[in-house]
């Protein structure tokens, strides 16, 4: 095996899961490129990863434990503090990422089909531009207002466009450190956001899913 080999000796430091979870993926990605190439679509070869990308990820198919609700067990790393927002019964797999230098863990878990209100009501509901939603009883869903966030990410990005940085390909002007830390606030402030809205839109949908058993949606590619 490549372990064996003294030039690879880095991959003992794996967990052996994790190793056969990504060479799991590069195979699915290669059989739907092939796939995609024999219906004459030659647009779709995988990206391979980048160690210079925000979001980086790998996979551990078993062997994760949870303790005290505060800590989480990662093979070949060990225990580590975790905020843990809900409790978890039964784990399948754990994808760690890490996005603008903060590491995340999505744990995929079973639970209980989720009951429906069973009370007959049912709820039409309109997606708009300039209001989120409008529902069918006539109530109106506003937007989530980010009107700070985004005036900061507006100032945050003006002062990253000023740092010493590579301005076209070929260039080799080093990074400078200012715009290092200016570029990790920017990522910050979008993952904020994206997690703001992300956040809205599952409180509005668990509202709705609540308090009706059918709901009808306008088939719109928004």
């Amino acid at each position: 095996t490549m372990k064996a080999d003294e030039k690879y000796s880095w991959l003992k430091d794996i967990d052996s899961q994790a190793l056969g979870e990504a060479i799991l993926n590069m195979d699915k990605a290669y059989k739907n490129f092939f796939r995609e190439l024999q219906k004459g679509n030659g647009n779709c070869f995988p990206k391979l990863k980048s160690r210079h990308n925000s979001r980086q990820s790998f996979q551990y198919p078993q062997r994760v434990k949870i303790e005290d609700n505060n800590k989480l067990y990662l093979p070949k790393i060990g225990w580590v503090k975790a905020k843990i927002h809900r409790p978890i019964t039964s784990i399948k797999t754990v994808t760690v990422s890490m996005e603008a230098n903060e590491f995340y863990a999505s744990i995929l878990t079973e639970f209980e089909d989720i009951k429906p209100a069973n009370n007959g009501q049912s709820i039409g509901i309109d997606m708009g531009v300039v209001q989120f939603a409008t529902l069918s009883n006539g109530e109106v869903i506003k937007p989530i207002s980010l009107k700070c966030e985004l005036k900061r990410l507006e100032i945050l990005q003006k002062q990253l466009s000023r740092k010493v940085h590579s301005r076209y390909k070929g260039d080799t002007t080093p990074q400078s450190n200012n715009f290092k830390k200016q570029k990790l606030k920017v990522q910050k402030l979008h993952i904020k956001i994206s997690n703001q809205r992300k956040d809205y839109i599952h409180k509005i949908s668990s509202e709705i899913t609540n308090q009706y058993d059918v709901m009808s949606l306008v088939t719109l590619n928004i």
